[in-house]
């Protein structure tokens, strides 16, 4: 894995991507799908080891680490504008939101960059669903900046609407 991937984690708990230029998000894009693809390779082969009887069994769990990756690629993603192609990570990590349990801050950030997304396709409403069930997760790191955030978000949300 790379040794970015941790600095790519904390721009995704800060929100730091959208500062960024093009060619740098560009490049972000492609880290994240060479360390995606890095991971589906190790669960082959530790899938082989197992058919071989040499793997250990139950075989690693990746579950959290691509489920941080997906979540690192749909920012990046929001940044770039390429909202539907993010939305694809982001239903993937909400789909199977019991596989990134065991670090609580995911979730939420996935609802909200779900949200960014709904607002970057103009569905105000879908956005601010989906920001208030980002509010509904509690209890995890970063949770205080996250709801700030999202209070903000809210707030620009009824502006738009009054």
């Amino acid at each position: 894995m790379d040794v970015c991937l941790p600095g790519l984690e904390l721009l995704v708990v800060l929100h730091g991507f959208g500062s960024m230029p093009q060619t740098s998000l560009e490049n972000c894009v492609g880290l994240v799908e060479r360390t995606l693809g890095v991971l589906s390779e190790k669960e082959r082969i530790e899938q082989a080891l197992i058919m071989r009887g040499l793997g250990s069994d139950p075989p690693p769990n990746y579950n959290v680490e691509r489920a941080v990756l997906l979540l690192i690629m749909a920012t990046v993603l929001n940044a770039l504008g390429n909202h539907k192609e993010s939305m694809v990570h982001l239903d993937c990590i909400l789909g199977n939101k019991d596989h990134a349990k065991s670090e609580g801050w995911i979730v939420p950030l996935a609802y909200w960059e779900a949200g960014v997304v709904s607002w970057g396709l103009g569905d105000r409403t879908k956005s601010r669903e989906l920001w208030q069930s980002a509010l509904g997760c509690t209890d995890y790191d970063f949770e205080y900046a996250t709801v700030v955030l999202l209070g903000l978000a809210l707030d620009k949300h009824n502006d738009v609407f009054r």
